[in-house]
């Protein structure tokens, strides 16, 4: 799972799911995403809301090598702000399904990830792009 940053849009990522198993799976809904520290923990302070947008879930058959999209826009804080958390990753479970993985932020150049994180949108998953980001 990656969360694509957007650059012409700081605090918005497109995160994409993709099936890297050899059978189909059914998804739809949502993903959780948990913001991770420094320390590999995870930080449960981070407010994170569900949102239906670009619309209602839908429910998707992921084939192998498919890929179901999600827009993620964080409100990005100061580090100074103590309502505001550093992320230094992400892991992320389809609500439908068991367990979890690391989710990779795409765009930090190979750069460590600090992202000050004061709440989280989270999107519907669709079987497209379009509409998906905030």
């Amino acid at each position: 799972m990656d969360l694509n940053a957007q650059p012409d849009h700081p605090g918005e990522f497109l995160l994409a799911l993709t099936n890297t198993s050899d059978k189909s799976c059914d998804v739809g809904g949502w993903v959780d995403l948990v913001p991770r520290n420094m320390a590999d923990e995870p930080i449960t302070q981070v407010p994170t809301d569900k949102i239906e947008h670009p619309g209602a879930p839908v429910q998707i058959k992921l084939e192998p090598g498919r890929t179901a999209f999600a827009g993620v826009r964080a409100e990005l804080g100061d580090k100074a702000d103590p309502n505001t958390y550093v992320a230094s990753g992400f892991t992320a479970a389809p609500t439908d399904m068991d367990g979890e993985v690391n989710a990779d932020v795409v765009g930090s150049e190979g750069q460590p990830v600090q992202i000050p994180l004061k709440s989280l949108q989270i999107g519907t998953l669709q079987p497209i792009t379009d509409g998906v980001l905030f």
